[in-house]
């Protein structure tokens, strides 16, 4: 046997040695066939393509008839055959995986118990990886042992047994077929040829075993992992997140000295964090990658949209659960249908009510969209989809091929990437891999047993396995044009390196807590275990940290021409500081030591900015330091949205009151336009807060209920229940039925039945309590109601479907304002006056509050004196008496009534109210006012949906602005008085009567 040594020093492209030994194995034959062994397929590509580079630029011919192979795929190939003549063929992972299933069901406590766990077959699986690197005949000797973690070693001789009863070979089965293939004097391929080894890891002793058969039969030679020099770069950077920026920073310096994208590597430890924050840099900075961690095919849009789609079928169709199916990809509604609408069904959905269950989607949906014309062709689309999809989801076949056929036909029944934007080549290669996976699960009817000799299988444990598969699979990207290798930076795990070079290598993650490991014992194969087995091919823990160091030195030489190492200083989870790895000690032992204290530090590094944004802030960085203004930087001037944004910070801590405060100018929003009347809430909502005035009123916005989060019915909604029950009542009353508490409850039943098949109530039993609470009160409404006659309900004025004209309210600057409304009740009093009611439910604390002084409340209180003159304008005279009340109907109340009488004080008091808030309106000046702080928010925000979006300094920014030019009309508005006492009082008695002194 001889020996191919690399040269001392690494080349540009390390394949020096590789072209040598393959030369000598040909042995002047340029045709004769060559095997190279690699440490992965990954490796076998790059081999390959490297190989040929070198033997273009050495001999014009190249080389010809040499195949690049793992070793894995070599025992497979070599043992295949034998494993065919023994009636025996290669178990699919799936199958393997029920089978262990099957035989911890089968077997003792506490595996029987723990055999339908996923997890518990993850790790079962990966011991069980382990123990097959044992030959058959130590696998039972370890299996007769008394110690912790010997049952284990059982368990896989009992799955061996199954697999063999079914005809089915493992990986230690394959193994052997091949070492007695190579070991007889049957012939070997003629394509193997001679067999040159590159760089692979430490074998076990059946990996030995096989290839010094090998040996035997063919000329070999091997090729190993060159020593490599010290790393050239040594960074410290503040925390991970930190860390993969600077080396993604390094693989852009690479690019930028004119070294191709495709000879740069990022190498991390294993474990999911690394990839997921390196794919997010590289994808920030526009870098394409590769790699065998680009993503398991359950993270995939086609691996979210099958396990979102089983899930569907053993759950509780939760709106939740549904609309996570929807957003999972990009959906179509059937063959040829359109694109499913999320968000549009996500708003019709939770106006509709649904929480949960298939009646309550068709139900519901049905109820909607006879409340709601505008929305009842997608409402009814909604129910139709639902329908369909619950119809196809619950015929699944019973057995393990049915339901794979079944599961990949739903799956590209609704899964569409043609839809909208084009899917990128690695998730139109996920569906494909996606469905194959599945496919692979009909073998499992081989496996398994039913009544009758039929098979059945249970729906969660078609979904367990349908998961388990597609976690256990990654994106196989040498499926791709290419192979997947050259095109971007190669990603992977550092033992993944091994027969890869690359002219810049970065290793991340080199912390001793990750490299090697706090190391803690292995709960089914522990050390005591490993130790008895005596042969190595079991590990123990100082043996596989050895494993990690000689990784991370394969991972080093992978870099020809720069080798840089990078470690966290801190542990962002803990806020503890990291050490650095052990192994620096050899490989960075004479590199300076780099350190990037933060984010900010790294803006002031020269290495090239990662993004637009970064550079964008090193310019500034730059600008500012020379002690230049921010707003003359080139940045700025030439970035309108920059430009935008410091105006806006600038112009916010300042003192006058400007666009980026709420001040949207003259006229852009205005109440004067007489073909628009306003109503009283829209005005009273503008004294509360003008900057909620602007988001609500003119914006538009709202802040959506979702019908699963609610504990009880909202206020506003128990509000307009009992206005619906009212309001039915009284126009039976006014139609000639007599007053009838029995009829009020029946009509209250009607209207909260049909609440509660709405959705929108909460909880059943807060409900429960809450449907009683309303009967009580209306009983309490009807005791109150007294001898009134009623002239009418809900009476409007100023809309399109009334015929009463708006009440126009003159100004004394010489304007009107038209309004718009619906009083809840106007009746004739025993004096013969018309009393106007405005029912309000809820505790109601500020009206209770309400003085002769203002009974209007600066503006926030308009309903009372506009509907007083609505009814006047209905009913009465200039000179009739006008009474109008709040009529508090909820237990939670601290009185019965506030009402006043319209006189010409309260419509002077009125009229000049309006006016200052309709030129505040006019005149664009929208500021938020929050008032005293209060709970760790402001008096005026407490009970606001937008105090969210309102900035935590407002009451600072009102404190400095207010005053300023700008905002007169509002400070006019706070300075409103009464000027004397009005006609107003609190009225706690059961019967309405002339403001005075029930007070």
């Amino acid at each position: 046997m001889s020996a191919a040594a690399a040269p001392p020093s690494l080349a540009s492209v390390t394949v020096d040695p590789l072209y040598q030994a393959v030369a000598t194995s040909k042995d002047g034959d340029p045709l004769a066939p060559v095997t190279i062994v690699t440490p992965s397929t990954y490796a076998a590509v790059a081999t390959r393509r490297a190989l040929a580079l070198a033997a273009g630029s050495r001999a014009p011919g190249g080389v010809a008839n040499v195949s690049c192979t793992a070793l894995d795929l070599l025992v497979a190939q070599l043992g295949a055959p034998s494993l065919w003549r023994q009636g025996l063929r290669p178990v699919p992972a799936a199958v393997e995986t029920e089978v262990i299933r099957q035989v911890a069901a089968d077997g003792a406590e506490p595996w029987r118990r723990l055999a339908s766990h996923p997890r518990t077959l993850v790790a079962l699986d990966r011991a069980f990886s382990e123990l097959r690197r044992l030959t058959p005949s130590a696998l039972e000797a370890l299996a007769r042992q008394s110690v912790r973690g010997a049952e284990v070693a059982g368990l896989l001789v009992a799955v061996r047994n199954r697999l063999h009863e079914r005809h089915w070979a493992d990986g230690l089965d394959l193994r052997e077929a091949a070492l007695e293939a190579v070991a007889e004097e049957s012939p070997l391929p003629e394509e193997l040829g001679a067999v040159v080894l590159f760089e692979l890891p430490p074998l076990s002793p059946g990996e030995t075993a096989f290839l010094d058969a090998l040996a035997r039969r063919v000329p070999w030679l091997t090729v190993a992992v060159p020593t490599p020099p010290p790393a050239d770069e040594r960074w410290v950077c503040s925390d991970p997140e930190q860390e993969v920026r600077t080396a993604v920073r390094q693989v852009l310096a690479g690019v930028e000295a004119g070294v191709p994208l495709w000879r740069h590597t990022l190498l991390h430890p294993p474990g999911p964090a690394y990839p997921r924050l390196i794919h997010q840099e590289l994808n920030a900075a526009g870098l394409p990658s590769n790699g065998p961690q680009h993503g398991r095919l359950d993270g995939t849009g086609a691996g979210r949209t099958l396990l979102g789609l089983l899930e569907l079928t053993g759950g509780e169709w939760t709106r939740n659960q549904v609309l996570a199916w929807m957003a999972s990809g990009p959906l179509r509604t059937g063959p040829d249908g359109r694109p499913v609408p999320v968000s549009r069904w996500n708003a019709v959905s939770a106006a509709a009510g649904v929480v949960r269950g298939l009646g309550q989607w068709r139900e519901r949906l049905e109820r909607y969209a006879e409340r709601e014309p505008a929305e009842r062709d997608e409402a009814l689309a909604l129910a139709d989809f639902v329908d369909d999809l619950a119809a196809r989801t619950s015929a699944a076949p019973r057995g393990w091929a049915g339901g794979a056929a079944w599961a990949v036909d739903l799956l590209e029944r609704y899964l569409d990437p043609e839809s909208g934007s084009p899917w990128p080549p690695e998730q139109r290669l996920a569906l494909t891999q996606v469905a194959g996976v599945v496919r692979g699960l009909s073998e499992l009817d081989a496996v398994s047993y039913g009544s009758g000799g039929a098979v059945s299988v249970d729906p969660a444990r078609f979904r367990a396995a349908v998961r388990a598969e597609l976690e256990r699979h990654h994106l196989d990207t040498t499926e791709l044009p290419g192979g997947g290798v050259g095109d971007g930076v190669f990603v992977a795990p550092f033992d993944r390196a091994r027969g890869m070079h690359f002219h810049t290598t970065v290793l991340v993650g080199l912390a001793d807590s990750l490299v090697p490991g706090r190391g803690t014992d292995d709960a089914l194969l522990p050390d005591e275990l490993r130790a008895i087995e005596g042969s190595g091919a079991l590990p123990v823990r100082a043996r596989r940290h050895e494993r990690a160091r000689l990784d991370v030195e394969a991972a080093l030489a992978a870099g020809t021409e720069r080798r840089i190492v990078l470690s966290p200083a801190v542990d962002p989870r803990t806020g503890r500081e990291q050490v650095p790895s052990r192994f620096l000690a050899t490989l960075a032992w004479s590199t300076p030591v780099q350190r990037i204290e933060s984010f900010a530090g790294s803006l002031s590094d020269a290495g090239p900015a990662l993004s637009a944004g970064e550079l964008t802030l090193r310019a500034l960085g730059t600008w500012v330091s020379s002690g230049a203004s921010v707003a003359a930087s080139p940045p700025v001037l030439f970035d309108g949205t920059l430009r935008t944004g410091i105006e806006a910070v600038r112009a916010r801590a300042g003192r006058s009151f400007t666009r980026f405060d709420g001040l949207t100018g003259l006229g852009m929003v205005t109440p004067f336009d007489p073909a628009n009347p306003v109503s009283a809430t829209r005005l009273e909502t503008y004294a509360e807060c003008p900057r909620k005035f602007l988001f609500e009123r003119v914006l538009g916005i709202h802040e959506r209920v979702l019908p699963e989060d609610l504990w009880r019915i909202e206020a506003r909604n128990r509000g307009s229940l009992v206005h619906a029950v009212l309001e039915r009542y009284v126009a039976e009353r006014i139609a000639g039925a007599p007053r009838s508490l029995e009829r009020l409850l029946e009509i209250a039943d009607e209207h909260l039945d049909e609440a509660a098949a709405g959705g929108l109530v909460g909880k059943a039993l807060l409900w429960r309590i809450d449907r009683a609470a309303i009967a009580r009160d209306l009983r309490t409404f009807h005791d109150e109601e007294g001898d009134s006659i009623p002239l009418a309900v809900e009476l409007s004025f100023g809309d399109d479907q009334s015929a009463t004209p708006p009440v126009s309210v003159d100004l004394a600057d010489g304007r009107s304002v038209q309004f718009r409304g619906r009083a809840d009740r106007v009746d004739r009093g025993p004096a013969g006056e018309l009393v106007v009611s405005d029912y309000k439910t809820g505790k109601q604390t500020s009206i209770s509050k309400l003085g002769s002084s203002d009974p209007l409340d600066g503006g926030r209180r308009l309903q009372l004196p506009l509907y007083a003159l609505a009814a006047r304008q209905a009913f009465g005279g200039d000179g009739e008496t006008v009474l109008a009340r709040y009529w508090m109907v909820s237990a939670e109340r601290s009185a019965t009534y506030f009402q006043l009488e319209l006189d010409n004080r309260l419509e002077r008091h009125f009229a000049d109210v309006v006016g200052r808030i309709a030129r505040g309106i006019d005149q664009g000046c929208f500021p938020a006012i929050p008032g005293a702080p209060r709970e760790n928010t402001f008096e005026g925000c407490m009970y606001c949906d937008f105090d969210r979006v309102c900035p935590a300094t407002r009451d600072r920014q009102w404190a400095v602005k207010r005053g300023a030019a700008a905002l007169a009309p509002v400070d006019d508005l706070l300075a409103v008085e009464a000027g004397e006492p009005l006609s107003a009082s609190l009225v706690r008695t059961s019967r309405p009567g002339r403001p005075g002194g029930g007070k």
